[in-house]
């Protein structure tokens, strides 16, 4: 199983400063989708919706990169188990 971790330290550290925050949650693509009547329109779509790996996760605490790498695998450990038996 291969895990993408995205640090997200840069919405922390936005946010703190009392600034808009910056994160790969609100980032968007923009798309063109052929609507009811074939016509070409302007869709908006967030970027994690179409991201391209299965499993990923979102750290925005680099201190808590420990945590969250054990409790993923955990959780990985506890999917082996049940699907195994």
């Amino acid at each position: 199983m291969i895990v993408f971790i995205i640090v997200d330290a840069a919405a922390q550290a936005t946010e703190a400063t009392g600034g808009p925050g910056q994160s790969i949650l609100n980032l968007q693509t923009a798309e063109f989708a052929k609507d009811g009547a074939g016509e070409m329109q302007l869709k908006m779509v967030k970027y994690l919706d179409t991201f391209p790996f299965g499993h990923y996760l979102i750290v925005r605490d680099v201190q808590e990169l420990p945590a969250v790498l054990a409790g993923a695998l955990r959780q990985w450990f506890a999917e082996v188990v049940e699907t195994g038996s």
